[in-house]
């Protein structure tokens, strides 16, 4: 797997905007992006069964921490098979270059699928959503338009790699 950017944490909330609000007014966090996600897509992705809701906050130095929940979790509710049923589960995500090619070598390698293949869950994202061998939810995503979701610009360092400067410091 070629991971195109650093990784991201999601927690579940039981009240997205008042811990939204905690993130940004106390620690000084930015909102990012706010993003619904329709139901159909969210039962597709094995994510929710009834759409969610995930806003991306920024830290200082443009690291990410998402907050989701779905319209119908209910606190301290069992996860079952989708990740934002449960207030307080928490996901990774890994930003993908080639997630078709990821989704095929993971699925002939038995890992435990819960998308309906790989979703496009609107336009240029797409994503699927897997388990480790101990049940902790994994998501793959890929931007056809990385830099924007990213807000910054990607340039070389020595050895050829891509570097990722966010933020502004």
């Amino acid at each position: 797997m070629k991971c195109v950017a650093a990784y991201e944490v999601g927690v579940v909330a039981a009240d997205v905007d008042a811990l939204v609000r905690f993130y940004v007014d106390t620690l000084g966090l930015r909102v990012d992006s706010d993003v619904s996600v329709p139901a159909e897509a969210g039962a597709a992705t094995g994510l929710s069964p009834s759409g969610y809701r995930v806003v991306r906050l920024a830290t200082s130095t443009g690291q990410r921490f998402k907050i989701a929940r779905a319209p119908a979790t209910a606190s301290g509710e069992a996860a079952h098979a989708y990740p934002m049923r449960a207030v307080g589960n928490f996901y990774v995500t890994f930003l993908v270059d080639d997630i078709h090619a990821l989704h095929a070598r993971l699925c002939g390698a038995g890992v435990v699928m819960h998308s309906e293949g790989v979703v496009e869950v609107r336009p240029g994202v797409w994503l699927f959503l897997a388990s480790d061998r101990e049940g902790n939810f994994l998501e793959f995503v890929q931007y056809a338009d990385l830099q924007s979701y990213l807000g910054a610009a990607a340039h070389e360092v020595p050895g050829g790699q891509q570097s990722l400067r966010v933020g502004s410091g």
